[in-house]
């Protein structure tokens, strides 16, 4: 089990970094407590959260905007 809550946080942001880096959708499954922290949850390209799930066993549903992941790794902005 996770003692230190803040060892999700960090789980959360190097996912949202490397979904931002790689320019893709990234979605993570764990263990629920007491094994882990749980929280499986899904981020965008840009890193935005967009589902996170509990504690507890749960189900996460994300959609990806596939087009709109395609549209942002042809754009050069973020490789700047």
């Amino acid at each position: 089990m996770v003692d230190d809550p803040a060892v999700g946080d960090v789980r959360v942001a190097g996912v949202r970094a490397l979904a931002f880096q790689s320019v893709l959708g990234v979605a993570v499954a764990n263990y629920p407590a007491p094994k882990d922290d749980g929280r499986s949850f899904a981020v965008d390209p840009l890193g935005k959260v967009l589902s996170m799930g509990g504690l507890q066993p749960d189900l996460v549903i994300t959609d990806f905007d596939l087009d709109r992941i395609r549209a942002l790794q042809k754009e050069d902005w973020f490789r700047r």
